[in-house]
């Protein structure tokens, strides 16, 4: 079976991606609806869509009855971004570095997704997977392992919904994380974590400088399942321009916690090679992480054997 890539270029407003991914999840589920019992008809072919929004803060089905007025005033209040760099992805892009004050501001959406509140934007790489669990073969049982997820579930009437998350979503980060040297990890709470440093409290940077590590968001998981259709999925953080929008918001719901992004995280790993040879230190573009999530999905899903980059219009 082969899986169409859809990269949507630039950068993106959410609502577009979102219209974009129900349509697709509405072809599966239709196509369920109308060949239930039958195999003559082939199914849909799965869809991941790669992309980088404009700032947008997207609500969880769970907080969409909790969230005030005022927090979402909050959260579209102009945000600080002076001297952020251009998006290397948007060939468009007009930003440019400088001492001049830069404000934007980012939109508030809710999604059907699990999990919380949370930004996306310039700085992250955001993959939606839209296919049907059922469809597919669980391969992930024999080959992967996680300790705080619980373990392997494994199924033989396709892909269960923990396994999906933790062994296809989760691993499929993971693997591509890996690729730029990057170790990151599960914990009890969601998404995937690495170790960052931070100053002690209580210490002046000016006196010298005595650091801790303490364990930092790097990747977002969500995921909404609708009668073994799968959508949404993970965004992952690649630079630094997610920094100040991430400030608004808490991770997880856990107060004090940071995020981490790839670049940084990278860095971080060659100050501890001793063998001399440092990775390149360049800036990597969200399409890359995205090509590689995209190819390390593919291997995790058992019935794939062919990636087919595709225009949205040709879906």
């Amino acid at each position: 079976m082969r899986i169409r890539h859809i990269h949507l270029p630039n950068l993106t407003h959410y609502a577009h991606a979102q219209t974009l991914q129900d349509r697709l999840a509405r072809t599966l589920l239709d196509y369920k609806k109308l060949n239930s019992g039958s195999t003559h008809t082939p199914p849909p072919e799965p869809t991941i869509i790669t992309a980088t929004f404009h700032p947008v803060y997207t609500c969880g089905r769970r907080e969409i009855s909790t969230v005030t007025d005022s927090q979402i005033d909050y959260l579209r209040a102009p945000v600080d971004i002076t001297g952020a760099r251009p998006d290397i992805s948007d060939p468009d892009s007009s930003a440019k570095r400088g001492t001049k004050r830069q404000y934007a501001r980012a939109e508030f959406h809710t999604a059907l997704r699990g999990g919380q509140t949370t930004y996306h934007g310039p700085g992250q790489l955001v993959a939606y997977p839209i296919l049907d669990l059922k469809t597919h073969v669980d391969t992930t049982a024999s080959s992967v392992r996680w300790s705080s997820a619980g373990g392997n579930s494994e199924s033989t009437n396709g892909i269960s919904a923990r396994t999906y998350v933790h062994g296809v979503l989760e691993e499929s980060v993971l693997r591509t994380l890996a690729r730029y040297g990057v170790s990151a990890f599960r914990t009890g709470n969601p998404g995937l974590w690495t170790k960052g440093v931070e100053m002690e409290d209580g210490w002046d940077k000016r006196e010298g400088e005595r650091e801790r590590e303490r364990e930092r968001k790097i990747c977002a998981v969500g995921v909404h399942l609708r009668r073994g259709v799968a959508s949404h999925g993970v965004a992952v953080n690649v630079d630094e321009r997610v920094q100040p929008w991430f400030e608004r918001v808490v991770a997880c719901g856990l107060e004090g916690v940071g995020v981490e992004w790839l670049e940084r995280a990278r860095m971080r790993e060659n100050s501890k090679r001793v063998d001399g040879e440092q990775e390149n230190t360049r800036e990597i573009p969200t399409t890359e992480v995205g090509d590689a999530f995209v190819d390390e999905f593919a291997k995790l899903i058992g019935t794939v054997d062919e990636i087919v980059r595709v225009d949205e219009d040709q879906t």
